[in-house]
C-alpha cells in the first residue's frame, strides 16, 4: 500500500484551480475536470463529484465527508487490504465498488 496524495473537496473547481495555479503557483499535472491533481501529490475534487462517489455519507463525528481532508492510498491487493482494515475496525463510507 502506498500514499498517493491528499484530496481537498471544493465548491467551485474552476475558481479553486485558479487560486492554486495563480495565487499559490502550483502546477497542474492532471485535469479530469471534476478532479485536478497538482505537483506535490495533492488534488482538488468537486464536492458534487465527491458526494457522488461517497454516497454523501457522514463519518463517525457525523460530519459530512465533504468537510474533511482525505488522504488517498492505493494498493495492488484491494480485497486483502480491505479485509485487513475491517479487522482493525476502520469505518468505511461504502463497500468496494467498481
Amino acid at each position: 500500500m502506498f500514499f498517493t496524495g491528499t484530496l481537498i473537496p471544493v465548491e467551485n473547481i474552476e475558481r479553486s484551480r485558479i487560486f492554486y495555479e495563480e495565487t499559490l503557483k502550483q502546477k497542474v499535472i492532471y485535469d479530469f475536470s471534476v478532479n485536478i491533481t497538482f505537483e506535490g501529490r495533492f488534488a482538488i475534487i468537486s464536492k458534487d463529484h465527491f458526494n457522488n462517489i461517497t454516497k454523501n455519507k457522514t463519518g463517525t463525528s457525523n460530519q459530512p465527508v465533504d468537510k474533511s481532508l482525505i488522504l488517498y492510498f492505493e494498493t495492488d491487493s484491494i480485497d486483502e487490504m480491505f479485509n485487513k482494515l475491517k479487522q482493525n475496525n476502520v469505518e468505511f463510507l461504502h463497500e468496494i465498488e467498481e
